[in-house]
């Protein structure tokens, strides 16, 4: 059996879900015969992680989120604007990716949140199944406890998520079990336990860091201005952050106690296996991994992102995570999963492979 992957470029989840599918997949002896990625210009991902792909990657213009002039929050206004005017290349886009897909011509095609992939979705054969995963889905379920308000947003979500899933079958992934409702079957995380000692045993490096740091992953560099500050009034704590700056490309110490790294999948992995706190925006892929490894961690959801807002709004009602609204990284409790909980979360190939 084919199948054909269509990733959204938009942080670092959607790729490292994709590729903990095609690991399993091959498993069952499922081929991945196709990768599509839609990327930004304004917003590059980090190439390290392309490095772990031997399939030949197929580019295309996709829309990307617009941030202030700090480059911390989300404009929604402005990202819909941004993303109206360039409809035309998008439209191209469509017509890129459909043809790529035709002349491979696969049994399946998984769907990463991409909203170019959710349009082409209406123009391929009935023949071909068609599978949409991302955790975004969830945030709709009726069960998913919901931050008050945010009406607009929550509104934009759900066009969103139509417009992504377009006609394909949804897959929601979820941190706890929650019913399947009609249109919508429930999934664990796509997560492979260990993650951060599987990447360092695949590329073996000398680089070490103590395990009294605080871990900082952030999408939106910006919100750095904040880190800074609370370094300088906590000299003692040492402090390494990744970032994807478009200036500081390599590494960029402001104070003793405190470090920037470009993204690096390599350098991240070792890190998070080595550190003992973490602090990281409300994206679903890294708290995963966070809860699998049963780290002490706190999310920050960045300003203007409703799903990031509701991801952290869900984790502290459920004592999985501490959240705050800006950087701080004080006193972070450690809250761990229940065994029923990581049995969830640790079911996720089974599952998976069963529904394929």
């Amino acid at each position: 059996m084919k199948c054909y992957f269509i990733i959204q470029g938009e942080g670092r989840g959607h790729w490292r879900q994709a590729m903990t599918l095609k690991d399993w997949l091959s498993d069952i002896d499922t081929e991945v015969s196709g990768i599509s990625f839609g990327e930004s210009s304004s917003n590059p991902f980090p190439p390290s992680f392309f490095e772990e792909c031997e399939i030949p990657i197929h580019f295309y213009e996709a829309p990307t989120f617009i941030k202030d002039t700090l480059g911390q929050e989300i404009r929604l206004g402005k990202t819909i604007w941004y993303n109206l005017i360039r409809m035309p290349k998008y439209l191209k886009s469509v017509i890129k990716l459909h043809r790529h897909i035709k002349a491979i011509n696969p049994d399946i095609i998984f769907n990463f949140y991409d909203p170019i992939g959710g349009i082409c979705s209406w123009f391929l054969p009935k023949s071909t199944k068609q599978i949409a995963l991302a955790n975004q889905f969830t945030l709709t379920h009726p069960q998913f406890s919901k931050p008050k308000g945010y009406l607009f947003q929550k509104l934009f979500l759900r066009i969103f998520n139509q417009i992504c899933a377009g006609k394909a079958e949804r897959w929601a992934m979820s941190w706890i079990d929650l019913p399947s409702v009609k249109g919508m079957k429930i999934f664990p995380p796509l997560t492979r336990e260990n993650e951060g000692m599987r990447e360092r045993e695949e590329q073996p490096s000398t680089i070490n860091y103590q395990p009294s740091i605080i871990l900082v992953y952030m999408v939106n560099y910006g919100y750095g201005q904040q880190v800074e500050a609370w370094c300088k009034e906590n000299l003692e704590q040492e402090v390494l952050c990744f970032w994807n700056h478009p200036t500081h490309k390599t590494v960029y110490q402001p104070l003793p106690n405190l470090r920037f790294e470009p993204l690096d999948k390599n350098s991240f992995a070792i890190a998070f296996e080595q550190c003992q706190f973490l602090v990281t925006s409300a994206g679903f892929q890294t708290v995963t991994e966070a809860l699998l490894a049963q780290k002490a961690f706190r999310v920050i959801p960045v300003k203007g992102q409703y799903e990031q807002v509701a991801n952290a709004h869900f984790l502290a009602q459920n004592q999985l995570a501490s959240k705050e609204d800006a950087f701080n990284l004080s006193d972070i409790p450690s809250l761990k999963m229940s065994e029923e909980q990581l049995t969830f979360l640790k079911s996720a190939k089974v599952k998976y492979l069963s529904f394929i």
